[in-house]
């Protein structure tokens, strides 16, 4: 094949399952690496004061945003289909979440720092559906233990249901992430 696609020999893109998982789950590993592609292509090359900006205090910035992303993911995969409690999880509860929890958004970091923690998140992720068949997503799950004095809710999901819902929830704070991009100020000239 030559290295830059041509008419007669076009790069096909496809939504094939990856190897080294079970057909389902791998197709699952596919979505999910497309649109962990489609996230460090928004925030390629952005500054701080890029990752930092936020039009309102009612909208969280891009570096808040990358953090709520990661610490979604580990909640779903880890607390919902393992179990684990959520002091487990490596992160900072508030900086994934400081508007509803009246905290002020994380600043001062480079990209590379939120990426690195996405990244260490999805390798977890990777190596939990490592260990599922694809008859496992069919399995109900129940949600998370609350913390005390927090109603616990009546809801189970299918496995399956959960790793749609990490893909979904990841590609809508793309779409996000890109428009306050567009909207950030531009970074200073030097």
């Amino acid at each position: 094949m030559p290295d830059q696609p041509t008419a007669a020999h076009p790069r096909i893109t496809t939504c094939d399952p990856v190897a080294g998982f079970p057909p389902q789950i791998g197709r699952y590993v596919a979505q999910l690496t497309e649109v962990r592609a489609d996230l460090k292509h928004e925030v390629a090359g952005l500054t701080v004061a890029q990752l930092d900006w936020h039009p309102d205090a009612q909208t969280e910035s891009i570096g808040t945003l990358l953090l709520h992303l990661d610490a979604v993911e580990w909640s779903w995969m880890h607390e919902d289909l393992l179990g684990a409690a959520a002091a487990a999880y490596p992160g900072q509860w508030p900086e994934a979440m400081p508007i509803r929890r009246g905290v002020p958004q994380v600043s001062g970091r480079p990209v590379e720092h939120y990426l690195q923690q996405l990244d260490a998140t999805r390798e977890q992720t990777l190596q939990i559906l490592r260990d599922f068949a694809d008859a496992d997503l069919a399995r109900l799950v129940g949600e998370a233990e609350p913390p005390p004095g927090v109603e616990k809710r009546s809801e189970l999901y299918t496995v399956d249901w959960i790793i749609w819902h990490v893909i979904e929830h990841e590609a809508t704070h793309v779409g996000q992430i890109e428009l306050l991009r567009r909207l950030a100020p531009p970074p200073a000239a030097r």
